[in-house]
């Protein structure tokens, strides 16, 4: 809040709520909407894994995912396979279950997610 009469900041005014995901294809197969996480739900992997895992559960391709993460696929499918391993899974579709279940699906990594600012102004009303 601003006093416009001594011009100082006076208090402020703030308000959150969690970032709700809602998908309509969850939404028709009678899945509730979840919230988005911004810190992983386990210490079960890197942060170097967890930037992958957050790539892979979008359905992108490991080629595409080393181009994001400015590293080779050879490096991008090794780690996978770390990924697979240390989850005890063999593919992407259990590795999928097995993040549904604890909740990686759900993880955004915060440098991925950049929140934004605005100054506000006599003219925002």
């Amino acid at each position: 809040m601003f006093d416009n009469s001594t011009a100082q900041c006076v208090g402020t005014i703030f308000h959150a709520r969690q970032f709700e995901n809602f998908s309509l294809l969850k939404h028709l197969n009678g899945e509730q909407p979840g919230f988005f996480r911004f810190y992983p739900p386990e210490n079960l992997f890197t942060e170097g894994e967890l930037d992958v895992i957050f790539f892979a559960l979008q359905s992108m391709p490991s080629k595409n995912i080393a181009k994001r993460l400015n590293r080779s696929h050879r490096t991008i499918e090794n780690k996978l396979q770390q990924i697979y391993q240390k989850a005890d899974v063999h593919n992407l579709s259990q590795f999928q279950a097995f993040c549904k279940e604890k909740g990686f699906d759900r993880f955004i990594p915060q440098k991925f997610f950049s929140p934004g600012s605005r100054m506000l102004t006599n003219d925002d009303g």
